[in-house]
Protein backbone atom coordinates (compact mmCIF):
# COMPACT_ATOMS: atom_id res chain seq x y z
CA UNK A 1 0.00 0.00 0.00
CA UNK A 2 1.22 3.48 -0.75
CA UNK A 3 1.21 6.25 1.83
CA UNK A 4 -1.61 7.98 -0.06
CA UNK A 5 -3.70 4.78 0.05
CA UNK A 6 -3.05 4.47 3.79
CA UNK A 7 -4.14 8.06 4.41
CA UNK A 8 -7.41 7.36 2.54
CA UNK A 9 -8.43 4.40 4.75
CA UNK A 10 -11.62 4.83 6.78
CA UNK A 11 -12.79 3.37 10.08
CA UNK A 12 -14.04 -0.15 9.42
CA UNK A 13 -11.79 -0.82 6.42
CA UNK A 14 -10.03 -4.17 6.53
CA UNK A 15 -6.35 -4.55 5.69
CA UNK A 16 -4.01 -7.50 5.46
CA UNK A 17 -0.56 -7.26 7.01
CA UNK A 18 2.12 -9.62 5.73
CA UNK A 19 5.88 -9.74 6.01
CA UNK A 20 7.86 -10.34 2.83
CA UNK A 21 8.44 -14.01 3.62
CA UNK A 22 4.83 -14.45 4.92
CA UNK A 23 6.06 -15.56 8.35
CA UNK A 24 3.49 -13.18 9.84
CA UNK A 25 0.12 -12.50 8.21
CA UNK A 26 -2.86 -10.87 9.91
CA UNK A 27 -6.21 -9.24 9.15
CA UNK A 28 -6.67 -5.84 10.77
CA UNK A 29 -9.55 -3.33 11.01
CA UNK A 30 -9.04 0.44 11.02
CA UNK A 31 -10.30 1.97 14.29
CA UNK A 32 -8.85 5.50 14.02
CA UNK A 33 -8.27 7.26 10.70
CA UNK A 34 -5.20 9.22 9.70
CA UNK A 35 -5.28 12.70 11.25
CA UNK A 36 -6.83 14.80 8.45
CA UNK A 37 -6.06 18.03 10.29
CA UNK A 38 -2.32 17.33 10.47
CA UNK A 39 -1.66 14.53 7.94
CA UNK A 40 2.07 15.21 7.63
CA UNK A 41 2.97 15.68 11.28
CA UNK A 42 5.91 13.76 12.64
CA UNK A 43 4.85 10.23 13.65
CA UNK A 44 1.42 10.52 12.00
CA UNK A 45 -0.41 7.21 11.74
CA UNK A 46 -3.76 5.46 11.86
CA UNK A 47 -4.71 2.84 14.40
CA UNK A 48 -5.68 -0.77 13.78
CA UNK A 49 -6.93 -3.73 15.80
CA UNK A 50 -6.03 -7.31 14.90
CA UNK A 51 -9.09 -9.38 13.95
CA UNK A 52 -7.44 -12.59 12.78
CA UNK A 53 -4.00 -14.18 12.73
CA UNK A 54 -3.48 -16.17 9.55
CA UNK A 55 0.15 -17.04 10.25
CA UNK A 56 2.58 -16.17 13.01
CA UNK A 57 5.67 -18.34 13.11
CA UNK A 58 6.97 -16.65 16.28
CA UNK A 59 3.64 -16.49 18.14
CA UNK A 60 4.05 -12.73 18.62
CA UNK A 61 0.57 -11.56 17.59
CA UNK A 62 -2.69 -11.54 19.53
CA UNK A 63 -6.28 -11.01 18.39
CA UNK A 64 -7.45 -7.66 19.76
CA UNK A 65 -3.96 -6.14 19.82
CA UNK A 66 -3.61 -2.54 18.66
CA UNK A 67 -1.30 -1.61 15.83
CA UNK A 68 -0.77 1.21 13.38
CA UNK A 69 0.10 2.15 9.84
CA UNK A 70 2.58 4.97 9.41
CA UNK A 71 5.02 6.32 6.82
CA UNK A 72 7.56 3.60 7.63
CA UNK A 73 5.39 0.49 7.45
CA UNK A 74 2.54 1.18 4.99
CA UNK A 75 4.20 -1.02 2.34
CA UNK A 76 3.50 -4.13 4.51
CA UNK A 77 -0.28 -3.64 4.22
CA UNK A 78 -2.95 -4.03 1.55
CA UNK A 79 -6.61 -3.02 1.71
CA UNK A 80 -8.93 -6.01 1.38
CA UNK A 81 -12.39 -4.55 2.15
Amino acid sequence: MTLEEAKALKVGDLVRYATTNKSIETIEVVVVEWDKQRPDRYNASLRLVTLAILRDEWKEREVGAEGWINTNNCHWFEKIA
